[in-house]
């Protein structure tokens, strides 16, 4: 049975200036959806404001009928690249097991089963012979699966992902986005911020087309006619 998640009246200002603007949206799990548009149009900062991570003024964010606030447990968040530092000396594995922080007790050792996640995830993502590395030993596009090994030991049933792609080859590419559609076939929504407007239709459900302000949503086709692209990047 498909859940929902609904945004209404999300409001953005920095030093009295508006950067998101009355967004109001629904959109269901199962579903890969793709948030675009130009560069400053407030897409980052829209995921950040969703999940709390910046000051923002909202009537109500919910998930499955339940402000979002209280289900933190069931969000996974994949920044991008550049906001990590990768010369942290940390394994793949300990960040994996990141994932299970929230289902474990403060000061406890991590369970069996959070062992069997990641090292299930590991598998599925071509890591685990890697589980031993720091993270800054690995490739763009092993860091990227790494964060995202973490999101699946996690369990989380809505995962934000913000520009997964970047700097990441065309094999992994396609390692990520099926899994990614795996799990949405698993009932999970997957929201992603994506620049790259040539390939979207291939692996997108939905699309919202944003600059400040929600300019279009709905299915690839219809979110990308001229007209409403040139609205949504005129000004860019």
């Amino acid at each position: 049975m498909p859940k929902s998640l609904l945004v209404s009246q999300l409001n953005v200002q920095y030093s009295n200036q508006t950067i998101l603007k009355n967004i109001n949206f629904k959109i269901s799990t199962g579903k890969i959806v793709g948030i675009i548009g130009p560069n400053g149009a407030g897409k980052s900062t829209l995921i950040k404001a969703i999940l709390g991570l910046i000051p923002k003024t909202y009537n109500n964010i919910l998930y499955n009928g339940t402000a979002l606030t209280k289900q933190k447990n069931k969000l996974t968040y994949i920044p991008q690249r550049s906001q990590i530092d990768w010369d942290y000396p940390i394994t793949v594995q300990d960040v994996a097991l990141m994932g299970q922080t929230l289902n474990s007790k403060w000061g406890a050792n991590y369970s069996s089963k959070s062992y069997e996640l990641v090292h299930e995830a590991l598998h599925k993502l071509g890591l685990y012979d890697l589980r031993k590395n720091r993270i800054g030993e690995l490739s763009g596009g092993q860091q990227q699966k790494v964060f995202l090994a973490r999101s699946l030991v996690q369990e989380a049933e809505i995962f934000f992902l913000d520009e997964p792609l970047v700097g990441v080859d065309y094999t992994t590419q396609g390692v990520i986005f099926n899994l990614l559609q795996e799990l949405s076939l698993k009932n999970k929504l997957i929201i992603i911020i994506h620049h790259d407007l040539g390939d979207v239709l291939q692996y997108f459900d939905e699309l919202i087309l944003l600059n400040r302000i929600i300019i279009a949503q709905g299915d690839c086709k219809n979110v990308l006619s001229p007209n409403l692209l040139s609205l949504a990047y005129q000004e860019n």
